[in-house]
């Protein structure tokens, strides 16, 4: 249930491999798990997935068939699995004696479905959306945006195509797609392949590969409004301009793809793929790989790679180096055409050799994103300002606003690729393509895109284009700003010297060498870092046993981070300041000066390179919302900002602000917290502080078990207020915290707490002050140390799970000297009682225990409301000491698919028990301090959205009567 084992199949690091494999195998027709965790032999199915459990080759395991399972048997076997030619295939399970206990089929054999097809014209007239789907209210397009919509379903006229004569006959091979397209790839007679792709593009493909990795939704958003939706934010795009893409990247001498558009009738040549392609415009075009030395648009290399096999390739040895120029180039034209979509997996790179260099050259591909209108609209403007990974989407304009965010996916690849060339190349690249991108060019270029499409709004982008065209110097100097702020130096898989010389006007010089033989021998790297320019240099040795060498002297030098890698690694540093050193313990490192700051453990974060590293910094906004009868509505904002530097934990700073509103009382809070990375070891430090106005109030009857609710007796003569305490507070805290890899959380700490106390007339605390004297006015320091496990299942609806935490600490009063010690523990378990998970069992279990009486009651040990006792109010009863347990049995009816998006709906039936533990001289009255427990029993209903989110509304009732609440998640 809790999964604290690596070797338990609910530890988070499984449960999340777990539901990403199976999210990805639900895409296939045949996929076959086939494990030995469980010491014995099974066979499950579970929809499209098959697997067969063979692990009692030595140990055993008992077993039985539940949920899935179709057969299980805990002796020791073996299973035997038949895959044939024909797709079918077989399992059969043996006993140790080979005796056969169970067989059956799999999958049966592929049927090859039989097509019909009619003959068509030379030429087709078709949309790529029809009429209804883009004819849009007023409201609707001020909500979201005009965008190029009607050009969407404006018909044009396309040749159609026949496959089986197009390239010398293709033949299709393997149904393909990125995050929104469906394709189709097809080879030639010589094997070299094309790409075919719809231009009307799959919602449902992206909602599921950029909002659901860890669950298969596919089949549930179908048919919807997300659907509808993200089908009209695709329309951002202008469907064509892939078409001008060619021509205008041949004039600034950068490489390209092919695209042709065509409507492609459903034929023969598309062979078992006819059931989902066919009839539709698409664009076909060479596919980006081997084979293709004929085409001048790829350079006549007839070897084309992936990004992930270039870096490989890049670490080899120095002989293997990237076209900086030729990518500065490329990268400058994508900020000149709006192209924000240019991850790593939209290059390749065409091989060359030169003597005995070989060298890339980036090949660019996917330019649908060109040009597009993506924030317009109410929404989406409101959503790129609040949301940071999405502010990528920009509208095309004259001018660029923030390089910073247009950037964001390829950044990371910018600042591994760009070494050896600063801003003045940025500058010399963005120069030649304003003076080869002519206007001639550009209507050239448009002329390839419909006719029927050739409207106002293209005259507009043409427009844009030839004004950001204007602006592409500034532009491009922005982000060469950007790129060279944090310089990341990257060394070989073999042994490698870096010289690093501090010089007089505080700039850097960088030179790496490879050794040979001993001694320094071809130079991978030589560059000058001027310290207005650049932050930080990251030099990564990778690899084998190198050496860095550190001297010279400055004012201002950049901060320098020296990370060794693997094997063994020499540091000889003259000059220490500013300089870190990064290396694994376990390795047998040299040090040849006691310069420098050192940071040598056994992180693989740390000293590990992975070029996706370097990313922007994060601020996200939040809204908040919940209600009770003694907040009544709570309404706020919590921001986050994140800061991602060089050592992360997982980040390298987060700062989190928040403020709520109550309205039953018209009382605020506001509350900072942040954390910075291993500021001791893999401990973070941690700060907070929080704030609540004077009329913020908490609750206070007295101490016991049976003390008075006046307001639940006498609703008419005493309100709500008359129990709450205006309890303004101020707390200023620091501390350390640490996180276990396997989930676990350790905090310690230290912090100020002030509280100034109001005795409003009229109310209960008047009362209680004058028999229990005390001063308003009191000040804390309080040390804690607590521990945190939480795992489950599924965060929104757990059913498995546990949560354990544990508090204790020791707080001093400033004003008197006295002080208490106390120790709250708690435990949380949510178990399935049916294998599908409908029917949960969750359960509670709280105590709290103070050490010592000179505590103030809003330091007490008390419960209810929204800490235990659901029925009863907050702080409804009050101790020294406290436990309560609450259970819940909460029944989900099922996932159900509605016009947005799939919903989980259920009902919950809870009941609480609990009581307080009080000294007899804290009394008001002797009878309140009786040895009853006291109950709560209620229920509600939730829904869970996807999986994403739940709320709960829930009505509970007491000795106190009925209490309702409303929150996101369960009430524990």
């Amino acid at each position: 249930t809790g999964g604290v084992s690596p070797a338990d199949q609910q530890h988070r690091r499984y449960s999340e491999f777990k539901d990403r494999i199976i999210t990805l195998s639900r895409e296939n027709n045949k996929v076959v798990f086939v494990s030995g965790h469980e010491h014995n032999l099974q066979y499950l199915v579970d929809q499209n997935l098959k697997q067969i459990v063979s692990g009692s080759g030595s140990k055993i395991n008992p077993t039985r068939n539940v949920g899935y399972g179709h057969f299980s048997y805990g002796a020791q076997g073996y299973a035997r699995l038949d895959v044939f030619t024909d797709g079918s295939s077989y399992v059969r399970f043996y006993t140790a004696e080979n005796k056969l206990v169970f067989e059956t089929d799999v999958f049966g054999k592929d049927k090859e479905k039989e097509f019909s097809f009619s003959p068509y014209p030379e030429n087709v007239k078709s949309s790529v959306y029809s009429p209804t789907e883009t004819k849009k209210s007023n409201f609707y397009e001020w909500l979201w945006g005009e965008r190029y919509r009607q050009l969407f379903s404006t018909e044009i006229e396309v040749p159609t195509v026949n496959l089986e004569t197009l390239f010398g006959g293709l033949t299709a091979v393997r149904k393909g797609g990125g995050n929104q397209s469906n394709s189709v790839r097809f080879e030639d007679p010589e094997g070299r392949e094309f790409i075919m792709r719809a231009i009307r593009k799959n919602a449902v493909r992206y909602i599921q590969a950029v909002a659901f990795k860890e669950q298969f939704v596919k089949e549930e958003f179908k048919d919807t409004g997300t659907e509808d939706l993200v089908m009209d934010v695709f329309t951002a795009s202008h469907p064509y301009t892939f078409l001008a893409m060619g021509t205008l990247s041949d004039a600034v001498g950068i490489y390209h793809t092919n695209p042709k558009l065509y409507y492609v009738p459903k034929q023969k040549a598309i062979g078992r793929f006819n059931e989902e392609f066919g009839d539709a415009l698409y664009m076909i075009e060479e596919r980006a790989a081997d084979g293709h030395g004929n085409q001048a648009s790829f350079g006549y290399s007839d070897e084309l790679i992936s990004t992930h096999d270039m870096l490989d390739e890049l670490r080899k040895d120095e002989e293997h180096k990237v076209d900086e120029k030729a990518y500065i180039r490329a990268r400058i034209f994508d900020m000149l055409i709006g192209d924000w979509d240019r991850h790593q997996d939209q290059w390749r790179w065409a091989v060359f050799k030169e003597g005995d260099t070989t060298l890339y050259r980036p090949v660019p591909r996917d330019r649908d994103q060109a040009f597009s209108r993506m924030d317009v609209g109410f929404i989406l403007g409101l959503a790129t300002a609040l949301v940071p990974p999405i502010r990528l989407l920009n509208a095309y304009d004259e001018e660029l606003k923030n390089v910073n965010w247009m950037n964001m996916e390829p950044y990371p690849l910018d600042v591994a690729l760009v070494k050896n060339f600063g801003k003045s190349t940025w500058l010399e690249e963005a120069g030649y393509i304003q003076e080869n991108l002519t206007d001639e060019v550009i209507e050239t270029a448009f002329n390839e895109i419909p006719e029927e499409v050739r409207d106002a709004t293209l005259d507009d982008i043409k427009r844009k284009l030839k004004g950001r065209r204007a602006n592409i110097k500034d532009i491009a100097g922005r982000y060469a700003d950007v790129v060279n702020k944090y310089a990341i130096v990257r060394g070989t898989d073999k042994d490698d010297w870096f010289d690093i010389t501090r010089m007089p006007n505080g700039n850097t010089r960088v030179v790496g060498y490879r050794i040979k033989d001993g001694e320094k021998s071809d130079v991978i790297h030589n560059r000058v870092y001027n310290h207005k320019d650049t932050k930080e240099i990251w030099v990564y040795a990778l690899d084998d046993d190198d050496h860095f060498f550190v001297d010279g002297a400055g004012d201002d030098p950049i901060k320098v981070r020296l990370v060794g890698g693997l094997n063994k690694d020499t540091y000889e540093v003259k000059n220490g300041r500013k300089v870190h050193l990064y290396d694994y313990r376990s390795k047998s490192n040299t040090f040849k000066s006691n310069k420098g700051n050192r940071h040598i453990r056994d992180d693989y974060e740390t000293n590990n390179y992975d070029f996706k590293k370097p990313r922007f910094n994060s601020n996200v906004l939040i809204p908040g919302i919940g209600g009770n009868p003694d907040d009544g509505l709570k309404v706020g904002l919590t921001n986050t900002y994140t800061n991602n530097g060089f050592q992360r934990n997982p980040f390298t700073s987060k700062h989190t602000l928040s403020g709520f509103f109550y309205s039953a009382t018209s009382g605020f809070e506001l509350e900072y917290q942040g954390e910075f990375a291993n500021v001791l070891g893999s401990w973070n430090l941690a700060i907070g502080g929080k704030f609540t106005s004077p009329n913020y109030a908490t609750n206070f009857f007295g101490y016991g078990n049976s003390t008075l609710n006046p307001n639940a007796e006498d609703e008419d003569n005493f309100d709500l207020d008359y129990n709450r305490v205006k309890l303004g507070t101020l707390s200023l805290g620091a501390g350390l915290v640490h996180r276990g890899e396997h989930g676990g959380v350790f905090n310690i700490g230290v912090n100020y707490q002030s509280f100034d106390l109001e005795e409003t007339e009229g109310r209960f605390i008047e009362t209680f002050a004058a028999v229990f004297p005390s001063d308003n006015e009191n000040s804390f320091i309080n040390t804690e140390a607590s521990y945190v496990f939480q795992n489950s299942d599924n965060p929104a609806f757990p059913t498995l799970g546990m949560k354990f935490l544990m508090q204790f600490g020791y707080t001093h009063n400033l004003d008197n000297s006295n002080g208490f010690g106390y120790l709250i523990p708690s435990l949380d378990f949510a178990y399935r009682l049916v294998p599908s998970g409908a029917l949960v069992f969750a359960t509670k279990s709280k105590a709290h225990l103070n050490f010592g009486d000179d505590f103030e009651f809003y330091q007490a040990a008390s419960i209810g409301g929204n800490d235990g006792m659901r029925g009863y109010r907050n702080q409804r009863f009050t101790g020294k000491n406290a436990f309560y347990q609450s259970s819940d049995l909460r029944w989900n009816f099922g996932r159900k698919k509605t016009s947005l998006f799939p919903i989980e709906t259920g009902l919950f039936a809870g009941f609480d028990v609990g009581r307080v533990w009080v000294d007899d001289n804290l009394l008001l009255n002797p009878t309140f301090n009786d040895e009853q427990w006291n109950t709560s029993v209620g229920g509600g209903f939730f829904v869970n959205a996807a999986d994403f989110v739940s709320g709960s509304l829930s009505l509970f009732n007491s000795d106190d009567g009925l209490r309702f609440a409303f929150a996101v998640g369960f009430g524990f």
